[in-house]
């Protein structure tokens, strides 16, 4: 069985949010400290701004990651010849990203050692010259006080997650996601692959606000996670799971823009293919020119949360009682579990299926000392939001093997929302 799929959702933990002292540089050569661009130590917010809930907790990240960055301050002047234009430095970024480039830092790799951040070289180990504040203006009248800097930020740096825009690209900042499997059937899928993927963005940031010159980094998840969790509603009868297994074809390519004050995600192909779920969304989508999905945005295979060749991690559930897959031995059952990482829809409504298509659960089982295998084919009529740990229930209750979905604050979707077909067990 695979334990440590649940590990890579470590930031759904104890509410947290650390002011703590900022980016600074720890290696050799003098630099002109208070010239450094420092950042504070990030914080993450699980959850989107219009859904906050007791389910969308503060944290921080782990010692020892690595984010990238890149900053924007001096736009360029139009023309066949453009220039920095200093005189618009102090301008809002909504004003100026569509002539913005990374004049700050670009693809900057920043190491949070758990107290505070550090640069860092593209390996994430050496000393590497930090950017920092303009002190000039060239031959202009412009104060570099006022000048405003936007940053984005990206978490993991790896580069098998995110890709920047080239060096030296000029117009509104945008990144590439891609998740960590092959496009088309990719058989057997490792949930360990999956690492946290978050996105941040400061916007117009002056040098010295209230006299602190360090930057705000708030990182917000762009991906969701699924655990199960077998409930047995019987009061004379246990229930043993022998094998579960999540399968189908899920998104795998997002592109993610910063033209305004909060960075706006859009799922490969959200505006052109029909025959999906319907959702009921607060708002109406961001439409933007993504070209329709391909072979390339989808990735398919099964996620293995309990194995049939493997009886030791057979789960037991006696009546009236409910384990998670994958729960720690000794925690009654109730610990973190095994779960899984997807990329869900950003948009408050979609003609797509939300998470992917054909999706399908597998379970084998014994009851009442008969054994079964059920198949669910099940589509999601409300979006799933990210930076939400969703927990997948499966219910048994009589003869019958009920679905149920709750999110981390236990709030239960409603049974429309969850389309399961017959439920019938024996």
């Amino acid at each position: 069985m695979m334990r440590t799929g649940y590990k890579t959702l470590g930031w759904w933990g104890v509410v947290a949010l650390f002011l703590l002292s900022g980016c600074t540089s720890d290696g050799d050569g003098p630099e002109p400290v208070d010239n450094i661009i420092e950042f504070d130590v990030p914080s993450v917010v699980l959850g989107e701004p219009e859904e906050l809930s007791r389910a969308q907790r503060l944290d921080v990240l782990p010692a020892g990651e690595v984010f990238g960055v890149s900053g924007y301050c001096v736009p360029l002047s139009g023309g066949e010849d453009p220039k920095p234009d200093y005189n618009a430095a102090g301008a809002y970024w909504t004003a100026k990203n569509r002539n913005s480039i990374a004049d700050v830092m670009w693809n900057q790799p920043i190491k949070f050692d758990g107290t505070k951040c550090v640069y860092r070289d593209a390996e994430g180990t050496t000393y590497y010259h930090p950017a920092h504040w303009y002190i000039s203006a060239g031959s202009t009248h412009a104060d570099p006080a006022d000048f405003r800097y936007t940053f984005i930020a990206w978490h993991p740096y790896d580069g098998d997650y995110f890709t920047p825009a080239e060096k030296g690209a000029v117009g509104t900042p945008q990144i590439g996601f891609t998740m960590p499997f092959n496009p088309g059937d990719n058989g057997e899928l490792d949930p360990t692959k999956v690492k946290d993927a978050m996105v941040a963005q400061t916007v117009d940031r002056l040098r010295n606000v209230d006299n602190i010159g360090t930057v705000p980094l708030r990182f917000r998840h762009i991906l969701c996670g699924l655990r199960f969790q077998i409930n047995n509603f019987n009061t004379s009868q246990e229930v043993i799971v022998r094998s579960l297994a999540l399968s189908g074809s899920f998104y795998r390519s997002a592109t993610i823009s910063f033209a305004g004050t909060s960075p706006v995600v859009v799922v490969k192909g959200d505006e052109t293919i029909g025959g999906g779920d319907e959702g009921e969304g607060a708002e109406e989508p961001e439409i933007d020119d993504t070209p329709g999905i391909d072979e390339d945005d989808m990735y398919s295979g099964t996620f293995r949360f309990l194995t049939e060749d493997d009886s030791s991690d057979d789960v037991t559930v006696v009546p009236n009682s409910g384990i998670i897959a994958g729960a720690t031995p000794g925690s009654d059952g109730h610990s973190d579990g095994v779960a899984v990482l997807l990329l869900p829809h950003f948009e408050g409504e979609t003609d797509r299926s939300y998470l992917g298509r054909s999706k399908r659960i597998q379970i084998k089982y014994t009851f009442e000392g008969k054994e079964g295998d059920k198949t669910i084919d099940f589509t999601l009529n409300r979006r799933p939001v990210a930076g939400t740990l969703y927990t997948v229930n499966l219910n048994f209750v009589g003869n019958q093997l009920m679905v149920t979905f709750t999110d981390d604050a236990n709030n239960s979707w409603s049974w429309d929302e969850v389309e399961t077909g017959d439920n019938t067990i024996k």
